[in-house]
């Protein structure tokens, strides 16, 4: 059996599972850095590099590290293929959570002011300093800083010769090698069941599977729903027709920034934007259809009986 060591940071549990006592040892090392990491782009926590960006907004530029420096970069590429995929959303963010756990629904103008604030050309990078150019602007990098830690943590394993292992950071996967000499048999969430119940299993090995999905955070409100997904051109939770978005690619980062953006953008743009990049994505809608690209198919076993079309 493997064993399996576990932390809590950028707002989910985190799981290493490992084959070897030096699995054990890497993967503290791998949770040191994640821990490093989360210090730095929380939005959650006062001392956060995040969230001083977020008090100085309108005031002054902020320096920051060279890794938050990175993901913020990365972040503003990703609001270049979509302007849906938008890092300064933490005004719509905030102001849903806090509603929510009061069972209310935000007011319109509440909605609205919010709205306003959103805009990634108002975040500028200036070498290692960043700023927000109006007060109130905040960013949040929750749709893409876990996939940078599995990133650096499955780096961290490789450097140290661990061979086989399996990294679960709270819906961003890495499969190492192999899980005793097979490959890694991953399940794909049914976003119309409770957690573990799946809609298939991929063969994998050495790439990260990101699941980004409207089922898995959300309030019941009278008889509606409402998730932690918020589009930033409506200022409500994103409503298109998807239920859940799986990218599978070498790097974690890219699939948790464009499983977020492909569940934003919605079926017909977000085929398109897999196709344009030439990535692997599984998409479930809400009529129980499997959209998955071609090169998934000979190592994707579905478990239910869903329509399946080819991207």
């Amino acid at each position: 059996m493997m064993d399996i060591k576990g932390i809590y940071a950028l707002g989910s549990d985190l799981y290493i599972k490992t084959d070897s006592f030096f699995g054990k040892i890497a993967s503290e090392l791998a949770f040191k850095k994640v821990l490093n990491i989360d210090k730095k782009m929380s939005a959650f926590r006062d001392d956060s590099e995040v969230c001083n960006i977020n008090k100085n907004a309108g005031h002054r530029e902020v320096s920051v590290s060279e890794e938050t420096y990175y993901v913020i970069k990365r972040a503003k590429e990703f609001n270049k293929i979509s302007s849906r995929f938008d890092i300064t959303i933490r005004p719509l963010v905030e102001l849903w959570s806090k509603k929510l756990k009061e069972n209310k629904i935000p007011d319109i103008n509440d909605i609205e002011k919010a709205k306003s604030l959103v805009n990634s050309d108002d975040l500028v990078i200036n070498n290692n300093a960043i700023y927000l150019n109006r007060k109130e602007q905040m960013i949040d990098l929750g749709a893409i800083a876990k996939g940078f830690a599995t990133d650096i943590s499955k780096d961290i394993l490789k450097a140290l010769n661990i061979k086989n292992a399996l990294l679960d950071f709270g819906g961003n996967l890495y499969t190492l090698g192999k899980n005793k000499s097979d490959y890694w048999q991953i399940g794909i969430q049914n976003p119309f069941l409770n957690t573990g119940e799946i809609i298939g299993i991929i063969k994998s090995t050495d790439e990260s599977i990101v699941t980004s999905g409207i089922n898995e955070r959300f309030t019941k409100i009278g008889d509606k729903k409402f998730h932690h997904i918020i589009d930033k051109q409506t200022g409500f939770p994103v409503e298109n027709g998807i239920m859940s978005v799986t990218v599978i690619d070498s790097s974690s980062l890219d699939a948790d920034a464009l499983s977020t953006t492909i569940l934003l953008e919605g079926l017909e743009e977000g085929i398109k934007i897999v196709r344009e990049l030439k990535k692997q994505a599984i998409i479930i809608t809400k009529e129980k259809e499997i959209f998955i690209t071609k090169s998934l198919l000979n190592r994707f076993s579905n478990t239910i009986d869903f329509q399946i079309y080819e991207i």
